[in-house]
């Protein structure tokens, strides 16, 4: 555009100017008036070693004018064509043509459009067509997308853009522009088009106007004492750099590439090479190069270079790190917040950048200035959708407004929780999109699980899906191939898992990851990513739809197909048999032969009784008959659990009569938890390494309680709430976010407690640790004032065989000792074991079959471990290492063994028996099968509520240990008034009414006819449901259990002893939640 009356239009680039300015005219100004103040620095090459190029605005509008010339030559002589009201479309890397394209087609009149290579052909040319693009620009690298492009969309003329050194290697004479602000405010000048996460991308047109709002960011009204997030926080003082890595043609990418190097008076962006992708790599090469004030990027990029050597170090001299486009990882976030301020840009391409205060200590909660005036509407209880509403005064600094001038409500389907404590304070939830519905009906929101899953340095992105289906499926993508190749899927899966494990915490038990339900991605595809390079969810569903369909489908009644038969003596050829059966089961999976098949190879429930069904058969020939149940094999693979101990444990049983087998399996199985005992009994603390004693501090007691968020957790905390004489509640919790996560699950099971009460504390530990990695200060705080710690952590599952309980949870249990131990103040230990550590105190004492009294004192002989769970001899070794601790250290110690724990009595304001447990499974089942068991022995069951309180009583009872004790307490906890099995099973059938008519059967007819069921009978949720549990209900069969003696509880727990008799009408209310 020539020059018209004003004869230095490039003035009204100036800062007086301000909000009021064109690109062309800031590029002229400086060009002018600070020639020498650089506009982006870029590298030399696709090798940062080689350094970087500053681009002053000398050079800038240089390369401008160079472009301008060009399109007009180009248009009027090739394509005869004006470029006023033309569109042109650029596609190519991201490198600085995309700002200098930009400039230059302002200064001609044309409009400008940027796609993205990343997007389908079809995709592309549908944008083509709908914004009528006369002609598509595309860098060298970009030529055959461009020629497939034109053969889509005829009327299409294409044209190879100069390279980006022909665009800075000239000095054209000056390319006019005379236009004003006025003129061009409602003008487009820019389209760009959403990122497709939630279908087809769609364009928004951009006007001046749009630009200006970030020019106006300086004049934003803020709060006394606060500092503004947006554009003006880079108007770094001194002059600065900031590094940026989003795509050039994503507004995140427009926003650190023009807007911003250009509206602000003293920011220069250093950009990375456009041939390599960004990764925290990348930007640590950069951050050793070039001295920067700030960065600008997405969270996956921040999260990569923060596990880099000196991250933190190099972030000390940073004013910020500014993320956008998704959630921060929170282990990251953490960490950053010690070093700089950590900030979230949040906006979108309709709407533009919402105006944020920089956060003083919550980083990953956003504060809308509350000049922005967002509309906060609650869209469910505890959920808020944000919501702008249009109106004139809002025109200079609201993108909208430019973009959308016409519409007067906006709704952004981005759901925020509210700080607890905090008015103003908002963490983003989810999208209204990302909300998971099973098919259960069952609802839950799955950012908070993948935001932990995204803070593991193996871990470059990850998704749940599950809409419609019974589960979730948790989808990975490796950090590197590089990783996967070298460590193999297995070992990656494995070293994943526990924070796979964690990160279920966050979750509803309806939605919690199992191991047979991750994926992980093809090299060749990933997954489904945004321009700004956050997951798109849906995309990336249909993209795994068939790797998703076969987790189900192989996760159901899994079919193996015939291999060879187990026919020698020999070990290899015993190996060769198990590796055999092992590759059909899990044939995606390497096994080395002493892996565990439980956690390496994530063997699961039903895959493990289709093993031991098939191992039955093979060794048919060897002796073995219908004495040798599914249940003996299945507890010989549990407590032999791998392919190399397994090969040998088959050997024995084919060199052994069939009298002979149960008692070598029970042998080993004793061997086993003789050793791992023998093992952790050698980490008891030093005698001398305890404190003095001190006096307690007066107040009260004071708690110490781990496992706060299980079952028993929240009542356990909602009772001592209600004790006046409560001193302080510090809860133990695995994983970020206690005191929320807390809050959820009490939500959850329908309980009503202060989680803001004072008393209560919520500690991030590690039980894997020593002293549970606490700090300094919270330890010597739990040595000095603790009166009771109450540990009632543990995995829950009856299938897990005992080496799955070594690492951490046992450990946890010598940590306790060895804290109660150094304590000054010689706290009592509360350890919540588990009735089933007993169960087989009838055949240990008496060797006989025949059920007797069960009585509250520790066990006796290491033969009591024989025919346990894994869980069972579990909890029978940190019994025994309690007991150990007892004779040793003169410690108190309480040991409470707990049978049923059921839903609760108090059924008011939505308290449910909220479990996943063999009771909520047998009832599914019953419903399933219509047929009943009526004889699984008496129902001693104790509703959660009063089981929490009677842990309370005895665990604050006024007892005292004498000196010298070598025994710790042992109460059982069952209901001292049990009623007939008979009595729940009428309650079962009650519930089940509808449909064909049940019948009520022995529990061993019972197993065998859900095991006989026609294909089809169960759904896919009742499928899983049976394979869950199947094992374990086998080992049931044909048991006497004991009766169990609850007099020296009874006479501890006023609770227990006045406890009523669970009716007909609680039983029926427990059944209705499940069917």
């Amino acid at each position: 555009m020539e020059s018209s009356d004003n004869p230095m239009p490039w003035k009204e680039g100036s800062d007086e100017h301000r909000g009021k300015r064109l690109l062309p005219h800031i590029i002229d100004y400086y060009a002018h008036e600070e020639p020498n103040r650089v506009f982006a620095a870029i590298p030399r090459s696709d090798d940062i070693a080689d350094g970087f190029v500053d681009i002053d605005m000398r050079k800038m509008a240089a390369a401008v004018n160079q472009v301008a010339w060009w399109i007009d030559e180009n248009f009027l002589l090739t394509f005869n064509k004006s470029p006023e009201k033309r569109v042109l479309a650029f596609i190519g890397p991201s490198d600085l043509r995309f700002s200098i394209l930009l400039i230059a087609a302002i200064k001609c009149g044309s409009k400008v459009m940027f796609i993205s290579p990343r997007n389908t052909s079809a995709q592309n040319s549908a944008l083509l067509q709908q914004a009528k693009v006369d002609v598509l620009l595309y860098a060298d690298s970009m030529s055959s997308m461009a020629v497939q492009l034109q053969g889509l969309y005829s009327s299409l003329s294409i044209l190879r853009m100069p390279s980006l050194a022909q665009c800075l290697g000239s000095q054209p004479k000056h390319y006019s522009f005379s236009k004003s602000f006025a003129e061009l405010e409602n003008e487009h000048c820019l389209i760009l088009h959403s990122s497709g996460s939630t279908g087809i991308p769609k364009l928004v047109y951009m006007t001046h106007g749009t630009f200006a709002c970030t020019d106006n960011d300086s004049f934003m009204p803020v709060p006394e004492g606060r500092r503004a997030q947006n554009a003006a926080q880079f108007n770094f003082s001194p002059a600065g750099r900031y590094y940026s890595c989003f795509p050039s043609y994503h507004l995140a990418g427009v926003q650190a590439y023009i807007l911003l190097p250009s509206f602000a008076k003293t920011a220069t962006v250093v950009m990375g090479p456009a041939t390599q992708p960004p990764s925290g790599y990348l930007l640590n090469s950069i951050v050793e190069q070039q001295v920067l004030r700030a960065i600008y990027a997405p969270p996956s990029i921040i999260e990569q270079w923060a596990l880099e050597p000196n991250a933190m170090k190099k972030a000390e001299d940073w004013d910020f790190v500014l993320y956008g486009g998704g959630p921060l990882a929170p282990a990251i976030g953490h960490r950053l917040k010690h070093v700089t301020d950590v900030c979230q840009m949040y906006g979108s391409l309709e709407i533009g950048q919402v105006q944020m205060l920089v956060s003083q200590e919550d980083w990953d909660y956003l504060e809308p200035n509350p000049y922005e005036e967002c509309d906060m509407q609650e869209v469910e209880e505890g959920l808020y959708e944000m919501v702008f509403h249009q109106e004139e005064r809002f025109r200079s600094r609201r993108s909208l407004s430019h973009n959308f001038p016409d519409v007067k409500t906006w709704r952004t389907r981005d759901l925020f929780t509210p700080h607890p404590t905090k008015s103003g304070l908002w963490r983003f939830h989810s999208r209204v999109d990302d909300m998971i519905v099973l098919s259960t009906s069952h609802k839950f929101w799955p950012i908070p699980v993948e935001q932990i899953l995204h803070g593991h340095p193996l871990v470059a992105g990850a998704v749940l899906v599950g809409n419609g289906r019974p589960e979730p499926v948790l989808i990975i993508e490796p950090r590197t191939e590089l990783e996967r190749k070298k460590m193999g899927i297995t070992a990656l899966f494995e070293a994943i898992w526990p924070v796979i494990m964690e990160a279920n915490l966050e979750a509803p038990t309806y939605g919690r990851v199992r191991r047979s339900h991750v994926i992980f991605t093809e090299p060749h595809l990933g997954l489904c990513r945004t321009p700004k390079g956050t997951v798109a969810r849906k995309p990336t569903e249909m993209l795994y739809s068939r790797h998703i369909e076969a987790v189900f489908e192989n996760g159901g009644i899994f079919q193996m197909r015939k291999t060879g038969s187990f026919d020698s003596y020999l070990l290899n050829a015993a190996k060769n048999f198990v590796r055999a059966l092992m590759q059909e089961l899990l044939p995606d999976v390497e096994l080395y032969d002493s892996d565990n098949i439980f956690q390496t190879g994530g063997l699961d429930s039903l895959m493990a009784v289709e093993l031991a069904q098939r191992i039955r058969a093979d060794m048919a020939h060897f002796g073995a008959n219908q004495d040798d149940s599914v249940n003996f094999w299945l507890r010989l693979i549990i407590t032999h659990p791998s392919i190399e101990l397994l090969a040998q444990s088959l050997l024995r049983v084919a060199q052994t009569h069939s009298s002979e087998r149960e008692h070598k399996l029970l042998v080993d199985q004793t061997q086993q938890v003789h050793h791992i005992l023998q093992e952790l009994q050698a980490d008891f603390p030093n005698k001398q390494t305890q404190r003095p004693d001190v006096a307690r501090q007066p107040g009260g007691p004071a708690i110490i309680l781990l496992g706060a968020r299980g079952r028993l957790g929240p009542y356990i905390v909602r009772d001592l709430l209600t004790d006046p004489q409560i001193m302080s509640i510090k809860c133990l919790n695995r994983g970020n976010d206690g005191q929320q996560a807390f809050q959820r699950r009490a939500k959850e099971l329908g309980l009503d407690l202060d989680v803001f009460d004072p008393r209560l504390q919520f500690l991030t530990v590690d039980i894997s640790q020593p002293d549970f990695g606490l700090s300094p200060t919270q330890l010597n705080e739990i040595l000095d004032t603790a009166t009771t710690i109450i540990h009632n952590l543990w995995t829950v599952n009856f299938a897990l065989p005992l080496v799955s309980f070594k690492p951490a949870i046992l450990k946890s249990v010598l940590t306790v000792i060895d804290l109660a131990h150094r304590a000054a103040s010689r706290p009592r230990i509360v350890f919540v074991s588990s009735i089933g550590s007993a169960q087989q105190w009838d055949s240990a004492t008496t060797g006989s079959s025949i059920a007797t009294v069960v009585p509250e004192s520790p066990m006796q002989g290491l033969h009591d471990a024989m025919h346990m769970t894994g869980y069972t001899q579990s909890k029978y070794i940190a019994e025994s290492l309690l007991q150990a601790a007892a004779k040793r250290l003169d410690l108190d110690i309480s040991i409470l063994r707990l049978g049923q724990v059921a839903g609760p009595r108090s059924m008011e304001a939505g308290a449910v028996w909220k479990s996943h447990d063999w009771v909520h499974s047998l009832v599914v089942l019953c419903r399933a099968s219509r047929m009943v068991p009526n004889d699984l022995g008496p129902v001693d069951w104790i509703p959660v509520d009063q089981m929490s309180r009677a842990i309370i009583d005895i665990a604050l009872r006024k007892t005292v240990t004498l000196t010298g004790r070598e025994s710790p307490d042992v109460f059982n906890l069952v209901h001292p008034s049990p009623i007939p099995f008979t009595q729940f099973a009428d309650a079962i059938q009650a519930c089940i009414g509808q449909g064909p008519k049940s019948q009520q059967v022995s529990f061993q007819q019972w197993v065998d006819g859900l095991i006989k069921l026609p294909p089809g009978t169960l759904s896919v949720r009742e499928e899983i449901e049976m394979a869950r549990i199947q094992p374990f209900f086998s080992s049931l069969i044909g048991k006497r259990l004991p009766t169990v003696k609850t007099s020296k509880a009874q006479a501890a727990s006023p609770t227990l002893a006045s406890m009523e008799q669970i009716d007909s009408e609680l039983m029926v209310k427990w059944c209705q939640h499940w069917v």
